[in-house]
């Protein structure tokens, strides 16, 4: 199956693909270690989260494991060591990708067969984080090929790439990929739209 590229505005039906992988990645160029940070949100009917949990994201404290502190010695290295999950448990979001490399990549899991049925619709985002430390703050703009892809998580075929803005008018959140349940049915959109405001831009929006 080839992979099919959805411009702003297209969907897709997903069919016979229960579980999926959606891949952020991006591109450093030399001298540069820009970080981008995936993060999901599960909307109910009125377009917000219910609980905290629902908040897919780095910092979250629902994890794919309890805090120990026998294993882990400080919160911060739980954190760094667990991915967070949705309150459903169909939504495990990515690890943290500081993009100290020249390929960077940040990966969210789910599974629609796990989605609580309250939930109709997964925004999929990306922010940019910024160090107030390292002066001048990075932008979209700044980033090299970011994208957002997705594949069958049980197959690994392709399903679908999602066509970014060319310009994003330096802002520094993106809400790049949308699945819309229809029913017992899911859809792709591709809803590809910058903000200003990182990732607090897109918790006023959703949360």
């Amino acid at each position: 199956m080839s992979e099919i590229s959805l411009s702003k505005g297209q969907s897709i039906a997903i069919e016979d693909t229960p579980r999926l992988k959606v891949t952020l990645e991006w591109k450093n160029l030399p001298g540069r270690s820009d970080d981008l940070d995936a993060c999901a949100f599960l909307l109910g009917q009125d377009g917000i989260i219910a609980n905290d949990a629902d908040m897919v994201f780095y910092g979250s404290d629902s994890r794919t494991e309890s805090y120990d502190p026998k294993i882990y010695p400080t919160r911060t290295l739980w954190k760094e060591t667990t991915r967070p999950v949705s309150a459903d448990g169909s939504v495990v979001g990515a690890l943290d990708d500081e993009g100290n490399a020249h390929e960077a990549h940040e990966v969210i899991e789910i599974d629609l067969s796990k989605v609580a049925k309250e939930i109709e619709r997964i925004m999929v985002c990306a922010a940019v984080f910024n160090d107030p430390e390292m002066g001048t703050p990075t932008t979209l703009d700044d980033i090299h090929e970011p994208s957002f892809t997705l594949h069958n998580l049980t197959t690994g075929l392709p399903l679908a790439s999602i066509a970014l803005p060319d310009d994003m008018e330096h802002h520094t959140a993106l809400v790049g990929v949308e699945l819309r349940r229809d029913g017992d049915t899911w859809a792709v959109h591709a809803p590809a739209q910058s903000y200003a405001g990182g990732l607090e831009r897109l918790i006023d929006l959703y949360a």
